[in-house]
């Protein structure tokens, strides 16, 4: 994947007519892996988190989305 990345780099360069700079390239590649990896942990460890929102105005069956949502229950009046 990263060489594919690199390829395409240098022929959108070539294309354009500017001068194709592999280290430039490199290094953003290689920062852009490492960011990558990061917020992966980052997600994974907040797989197990409880996720929460707010809606300003509930329907009368307590329900604004129960197919995507599931069932919802009130932890505060």
């Amino acid at each position: 994947m990263l060489y594919q990345i690199k390829e395409q780099c240098k022929a959108e360069q070539e294309e354009k007519n500017h001068i194709y700079n592999s280290i430039i390239v490199d290094n953003a590649v290689l920062y852009a892996l490492k960011t990558f990896k990061t917020i992966i942990q980052r997600n994974k460890r907040k797989k197990g988190d409880i996720h929460s929102f707010s809606i300003d105005r509930l329907p009368k069956n307590f329900s604004p989305a129960s197919r995507v949502l599931g069932k919802i229950y009130l932890t505060e009046s």
